[in-house]
C-alpha cells in the first residue's frame, strides 16, 4: 500500500511539474515606421469610430508617434497572438497621419496603416514577427492640406 501511495505522489509531482513548465505563449509583434520624406511625420492614433476626418475627436486620442525625416521608430506589441498594427486596445481605431503640408485620414480602408498586409514582413519566428512600413511622399499624395 505504501508503494502505491508513493507512486501516486511521485506521479502527481511529475504531472504538476510538467504542467507548470509550459513554454511562453506571448507573441511579440514589432512594427517599424521609417520616414523617407523630407518632412516630420506625425501619426495620431484615436480609438472610437468616425467616417470623416472632420469628426476627429481630440478626446479619443490614445497615442502619438513622431518620426523625423530620415529616422525610424518602433512599436512593440506583446499579446497572446500576433497583434494588428495599432492594436493597443481591443476596439476600433482610426489614424490621422500628417506631414508638414498635408494630413491623411485613415479609418482602415484602401491600403490602410491599420492593415497588416500593407507592411513588409522582415523577420519571423514562432513567437516574434518584425514588420516595417516606409513612408514616402506618395503616401501623402491624396491628403488634405493642413489648415
Amino acid at each position: 500500500m505504501k508503494k502505491i501511495v508513493v507512486f501516486l505522489f511521485v506521479g502527481y509531482l511529475f504531472a504538476l511539474g510538467f504542467i507548470s513548465c509550459h513554454p511562453d505563449y506571448t507573441h511579440y509583434t514589432y512594427y517599424t515606421y521609417i520616414n523617407h520624406t523630407a518632412s516630420t511625420i506625425t501619426i495620431e492614433c484615436y480609438y472610437g469610430w468616425v467616417s470623416e476626418d472632420k469628426f476627429v475627436n481630440q478626446s479619443d486620442l490614445y497615442k502619438t508617434l513622431i518620426i523625423q525625416p530620415g529616422e525610424k521608430t518602433m512599436v512593440t506589441l506583446s499579446v497572446k497572438t500576433f497583434a494588428q498594427p495599432f492594436g493597443w486596445l481591443n476596439t476600433s481605431a482610426y489614424l490621422q497621419v500628417k506631414n508638414e503640408k498635408v494630413k491623411v485620414f485613415d479609418n482602415g480602408r484602401d491600403d490602410s496603416l491599420l492593415d497588416m498586409e500593407t507592411y513588409t514582413l522582415t523577420s519571423a519566428s514562432e513567437t516574434k514577427r518584425y514588420y516595417e512600413y516606409i513612408f514616402t511622399d506618395d503616401y501623402f499624395k491624396n491628403g488634405k492640406p493642413m489648415e
